[in-house]
């Protein structure tokens, strides 16, 4: 694998030159070439995944094998901005985490000066290599940056303090407590206006990590691992929210839950409840729900609601919603309504 992100890297590093006399006279050979290049490039774009989709950094669906079939195949990739203005980097040990970096440093260099970019940055462990590159290299880049998914030990996130002015979507999962003792992750403090869409792996306040976002601008969010009380507090801050998924984990403790009354959520229509990934469910949902007025719901899904049945019909008639679809489950039993109505 190491030889193979070597020879990605020279082939990126190669100057995109026109194509020669030599690739044109495999024409007959290969008719393929005998299309304008403007044909050619528009396939080479349609050939990349639709987001939230990001083509690997190498291997398989990697732009880089386009740059590998001829000289003029390759001349045409590397003369493509938007080619390579999304990738996926998932540094698995450290002993390739500076060879990837640097790989992902000269792909990028590829995307231009205009392009927006969207950057998927995954890695099992804090590395020197990816700590460097999350300070100037990123900053750098960060005003192009229209989608980011970062998932990595939140040390290497604590490094991040840049503006992001074209920020849509963010996928976060951050593990670990910051070893300084940072009380809260202020990724976007200096300004990210057009933020709505975030995904949260692994919660907002996860083993001590605590993440700070422009709550009040959010239009989706699906958020796991989080404490019904956790919920509870996001809605009363996201007053914006249309779409919402939120996987509950388990209480720690069997002692009383203290969840804060939400005042009346006019935005949210569409609201998941279900148990956070490797998290037996919350028998206690009901709670949440008896806290929660959302008169513009129209979709709701939850998890068995424990003991309490009746607080879903209490829900509805205090909420004055609408639903088109209501949808129950417990294990592999699936409950499903549609076109109810408020009585």
């Amino acid at each position: 694998m190491q030889q193979n992100i070597t020879d990605g890297a020279f082939n990126l590093e190669a100057p995109a030159n026109p194509p020669t006399n030599s690739s044109q006279s495999h024409a007959e050979v290969y008719p393929v070439l005998t299309l304008p290049p403007e044909i050619t490039s528009q396939i080479f774009l349609q050939s990349l995944p639709n987001l939230p989709d990001f083509p690997p950094l190498y291997g398989p669906g990697s732009p880089l094998q386009l740059c590998q079939i001829c000289r003029q195949w390759s001349a045409i990739a590397l003369s493509l901005p938007l080619l390579w203005s999304a990738v996926r980097m998932a540094i698995t040990s450290h002993r390739e985490a500076p060879t990837m970096v640097e790989l992902f440093k000269t792909w990028l260099s590829r995307s231009g000066d205009d392009s927006p970019l969207s950057l998927s940055i995954r890695s099992f462990a804090d590395t020197h290599a990816l700590s460097f590159f999350l300070r100037a290299p990123f900053a750098a880049l960060a005003p192009r940056i229209e989608y980011l998914e970062l998932a990595m030990p939140c040390d290497p996130v604590y490094m991040i303090r840049c503006d992001m002015p074209i920020i849509r979507r963010l996928t976060l999962g951050v593990t670990g407590v910051p070893f300084w003792g940072e009380p809260s992750l202020r990724l976007f403090d200096r300004g990210a206006p057009l933020l709505t869409h975030v995904t949260l792996e692994r919660g907002h306040n996860h083993s001590g990590c605590r993440i700070r976002l422009p709550w009040a601008q959010l239009t989706h969010l699906d958020a796991q691992c989080l404490s019904l009380a956790e919920c509870a507090q996001i809605l009363w801050n996201a007053k914006r929210l249309a779409h919402c998924t939120f996987g509950i984990r388990a209480p720690k403790s069997d002692g009383p839950i203290d969840i804060p009354l939400v005042p009346p959520h006019d935005w949210l229509q569409h609201l998941v409840l279900r148990p956070g990934p490797d998290q037996s469910p919350d028998r206690d949902l009901w709670r949440l729900l008896d806290k929660l007025t959302l008169p513009a719901l129209r979709t709701l899904e939850v998890f068995d609601l424990g003991l309490q049945p009746d607080s879903l019909q209490d829900f509805i008639s205090r909420s004055r919603c609408t639903l088109d679809t209501l949808r129950i489950t417990e294990g592999a039993r699936i409950s499903e309504m549609t076109a109810l109505g408020s009585q």
